[in-house]
């Protein structure tokens, strides 16, 4: 009950604040297998759901996107991997749009947490907007919530910042992205994670705009 009272409440204050308020689900699964030692291949789906928005200002779940990524990773390092990925989106109002993808990713490991660092830059076409191009980076922390090392059938937390440039028809802007997850892992194949994806973007245009994603992932290795 206090959860529920904390989190009405957070979501409350970040619409107040904003010129602009999106709420809804956001699903996604991973599927990952190995083509040999230093190489993995990556699928993942991912939806929005949106439930909530200023602009309606009523409660109703609709469609609005599907996103499909490929990846294709590489092992260079004992905790560093980069990949080339490809993303194709099928939107509900708008033409399709196609994403390029480039990243490098590695790992610090201590005593009984790790952080993982993310650089992505990726480019967006489609038909509808001009071409969009975006540099990211992400931190992200995860914590075993029982003992120091994460074993199977055990519950952990997962959280993550993610700062993202954005370049589009010379027009600059920032977004903030805030991930706060509680994961249970089942086995190294297979993991769950549910929790909240806070977004603020519009820093450097007029209003700002907040979307709050309740999130749900399913990670699975073959």
């Amino acid at each position: 009950m206090r959860l529920l009272i904390v989190l009405v409440s957070f979501i409350t204050f970040i619409q107040v604040q904003s010129q602009s308020f999106t709420s809804g689900l956001m699903p996604d699964i991973t599927l990952s297998y190995k083509t040999s030692e230093d190489y993995k291949i990556i699928h993942r789906v991912e939806s929005r759901f949106p439930s909530y928005n200023t602009d309606a200002e009523s409660f109703k779940v609709m469609f609005e996107r599907f996103d499909f990524q490929n990846f294709v990773e590489r092992k260079i390092g004992l905790f560093s991997k980069v990949s080339l990925g490809y993303q194709f989106r099928i939107n509900n109002a708008e033409a399709n749009e196609h994403r390029f993808i480039q990243q490098f990713v590695w790992t610090d490991n201590f005593a009984n947490y790790r952080i993982g660092h993310r650089f992505r830059t990726d480019q967006t076409y489609g038909k509808s907007n001009a071409p969009e191009f975006r540099f990211r980076y992400r931190a992200k922390i995860q914590l075993p919530l029982q003992g120091q090392n994460l074993d199977d059938r055990e519950f952990y937390l997962s959280f993550s910042d993610e700062v993202v440039s954005a370049v589009q028809s010379s027009e600059w802007d920032l977004e903030n992205r805030v991930v706060a997850k509680l994961g249970f892992y089942i086995n190294d194949k297979n993991k769950l994670e549910s929790g909240l994806d806070w977004r603020i973007d519009g820093f450097l245009l007029n209003g700002i705009e907040n979307q709050v994603w309740f999130a749900f992932s399913w990670f699975k290795a073959l």
